[in-house]
């Protein structure tokens, strides 16, 4: 298992210091898609979204980061 942290950059930044275990970065991913569709149903419900609003999940030991954008976790019909 391996450690990683997810990074909320929306209306302010929060920095994970805890952070999660997963056994793939595929995971992680998939995590913090699920966490973005709850911030963004909410961000909805108070009558906003803003699609460059990101989690950016980095990886204990290992350089780089992977971001998820809110609009890349999302469809929006018309």
């Amino acid at each position: 298992m391996t450690r990683f942290y997810f990074h909320v950059y929306d209306d302010e930044i929060t920095m994970d210091s805890e952070g999660e275990s997963f056994s793939s970065a595929s995971l992680a991913r998939s995590h913090a898609i699920e966490a973005i569709r709850c911030m963004a149903a909410a961000n909805v419900s108070a009558g906003h979204l803003t699609g460059s609003h990101r989690i950016e999940i980095s990886e204990a030991g290992v350089e780089g980061v992977q971001t998820v954008r809110f609009d890349e976790a999302i469809t929006i019909r018309p």
